[in-house]
């Protein structure tokens, strides 16, 4: 059986979703959690009921994750969940949902981004962190989404600099960075 993701579009426009997986949630638990983040951002994609191990599994190596939340089982370890997580999706961040009475937000030191939250919904605390966990999951989308962008755009100003045919290059304080061949050739530098 397939993972079932949704998204919502906003106004006709394209916001880019964030795709969210949700996990160890009882079903009324998983459709009440999926009301919040809705409420929080109506374009998240994530999945609509609960899942089986091996959907999770499915779901983590065919989709870009951009941030797991998870109930840990009594007794249970997530060091196969992280392991998945760090081959497929590195930038993944990994909010575990924790029983009161604990504090509202802390930190576990593992190689991806991880935090852990108290999961009362009826503590404001709960919806201000997950407000804060979704919107600083959504930064770090944007950030990525704008490097690759970047390094597009340092891509083709590269190739069209270097394949012209007119004398281009680069100067900073008086010093040549960067010379394509035609500028070379010109003042006899090739």
């Amino acid at each position: 059986m397939q993972a079932t993701f949704d998204a919502v579009s906003l106004n006709g426009m394209h916001k880019p979703s964030l795709h969210i997986l949700i996990i160890g949630l009882s079903e009324p638990e998983h459709a009440a959690s999926v009301l919040d983040f809705r409420r929080i951002d109506a374009s998240i994609s994530l999945n609509t009921k609960p899942l089986r191990t091996p959907e999770i599994k499915e779901a983590l190596q065919k989709t870009t994750i951009d941030a797991v939340f998870v109930r840990r089982k009594p007794n249970s370890n997530l060091e196969k969940l992280y392991a998945i997580l760090r081959k497929k999706n590195p930038d993944c961040i990994v909010v575990e949902l924790l029983e009161a009475p604990l504090s509202a937000v802390s930190v576990e030191g593992t190689s991806l981004q991880s935090c852990r939250i108290v999961h009362d919904r009826s503590c404001v605390e709960f919806h201000l962190a997950l407000q804060f966990v979704l919107q600083y999951t959504r930064l770090k989308v944007d950030f990525r989404r704008c490097k690759a962008l970047l390094y597009l755009s340092e891509a083709r100003i590269s190739r069209l600099v270097n394949t012209s045919s007119i004398a281009i290059a680069y100067l900073y304080k008086g010093k040549i960075l960067h010379a394509n061949i035609p500028f070379l050739v010109l003042f006899n530098a090739a």
